[in-house]
């Protein structure tokens, strides 16, 4: 029961846009393929190897994560356009301390403002969740937070795509947010794209929680860059775009369900954009999180569980 309520307030609490609004026209423009031909070379696999090295190595971090999402479900609505902004700070190491605020731009207009917090006191963690201005706590152990919050885990995050790619290409250097970053890209073969989505959760945001592989049979090859420090070997800058692994999905579902009684003459989405930009800073060099004082008047959501047990 506890947990069922976690979930449900952190899914009103991100974006929601659903595969369910099929509609009734063909399919509009769809996602030109972003692969781009990768030859992966000594310096990449270098840099690489040293990105893998030193990941586990990470205790603290800050990250913006944003996510622009384009589509069009054919029911005359036309395009719907969606931006994501997270801001991530995590203290990973003992007493834990992790936030989470996202901003969500629908359309052009503010849609959602909402923050997720975790704080350990004692060993025992809690969680805590904003909701139309009210906040909500619970006590949680490590696999809810890892179902709740696990998506914006930069160091986890960042280790899985690393170990998905093929090898990496040094393309050359670029300045990012004031560093110089050694540039680098590789290819995620169709074949282990199934297992990084489901592994990374990038599709979660946009209500994606049930997936299986089978949804993904077909899918093509994704390309990540990763802009990494030649010195630390930290990666402070990762990008993909998964429109056309969405777009799979899509038809792959729509396939499922085209014959159903209700969806006659019903059309997949046409996926136009699925970029996810994760921007790293300040690693190992958070020193707290900074909470709101609201969280004081959090109403705990274990004391309701045990109320209506009664």
């Amino acid at each position: 029961m506890k947990y069922n309520k976690i979930i449900a307030l952190i899914s009103a609490a991100v974006l929601a846009l659903s595969m369910a609004g099929c509609g009734k026209e063909e399919k509009t423009e769809t996602a030109v393929s972003t692969v781009v031909k990768v030859e992966v070379n000594d310096e990449g696999n270098a840099l690489l190897e040293k990105a893998l090295e030193v990941n586990p190595s990470i205790e603290s971090f800050v990250s913006l994560n944003t996510l622009d999402f384009s589509f069009d479900n054919g029911n005359g609505t036309g395009k719907q356009e969606a931006t994501v902004k997270t801001t991530v700070t995590e203290i990973q190491t003992s007493p834990v301390q992790k936030g989470y605020v996202t901003e969500t731009i629908g359309n052009g207009q503010a849609l959602v403002s909402s923050g997720v917090y975790v704080k350990e006191t004692d060993g025992q963690k809690e969680l805590f969740i904003g909701q139309d201005d009210q906040w909500y706590k619970s006590d949680v152990d490590d696999m809810t937070l890892f179902y709740t919050v696990g998506i914006y885990d930069m160091k986890d995050i960042g280790r899985i795509f690393l170990e998905a790619v093929e090898g990496l290409e040094y393309v050359g250097e670029e300045e990012v947010n004031g560093m110089t970053l050694a540039e680098t890209r590789g290819i995620v073969k169709g074949e282990n794209v199934p297992a990084m989505v489901l592994d990374s959760g990038i599709f979660v945001a946009t209500g994606m929680t049930t997936l299986t592989e089978d949804h993904m049979v077909g899918a093509p090859d994704v390309l990540i860059n990763f802009w990494i420090d030649e010195e630390t070997g930290h990666v402070h800058k990762i990008s993909l775009d998964g429109a056309e692994v969405y777009q799979k999905i899509a038809d792959n579902m729509f396939e499922l369900v085209k014959d159903v009684e209700g969806y006659e003459g019903a059309a997949a989405l046409g996926i136009n954009r699925y970029a996810l930009t994760y921007e790293i800073s300040q690693i190992n060099e958070v020193e707290k999180v900074d909470f709101p004082a609201d969280l004081d008047n959090a109403i705990d959501l274990d004391a309701l569980s045990a109320e209506s047990a009664q």
